[in-house]
């Protein structure tokens, strides 16, 4: 598909978004070939894989802001990293 061919919209914001779910959508179905549901069913889909394609993308984010100093990660007593605001890991 040709970006012309993509049905318009008025707010580059809704074409990046739609280009990004036809994207999602097409490389959900060339893993599950036999994939087929509703538009309830493809959300769930898309929300999964997001979810899991994100993940690493998550946690550059969180890594650059913290070598910013705009947050601080913290640990939990069982190992698992928290992250938020210096402010409030001072209490």
């Amino acid at each position: 598909m040709i970006v012309e061919d993509m049905p318009r919209r008025s707010l580059d914001k809704d074409v990046v978004t739609l280009w990004s779910l036809i994207c999602d959508i097409e490389g959900y179905l060339k893993v599950h070939t036999q994939a087929k549901d509703s538009i309830s069913g493809v959300r769930i889909w898309l929300t999964q894989q997001r979810m899991e394609a994100r993940t690493e993308l998550i946690q550059e984010a969180l890594d650059y802001l913290v070598s910013r100093g705009l947050i601080v990660e913290g640990e939990l007593p069982d190992g698992t990293k928290v992250y938020g605001k210096p402010d409030n890991f001072n209490k």
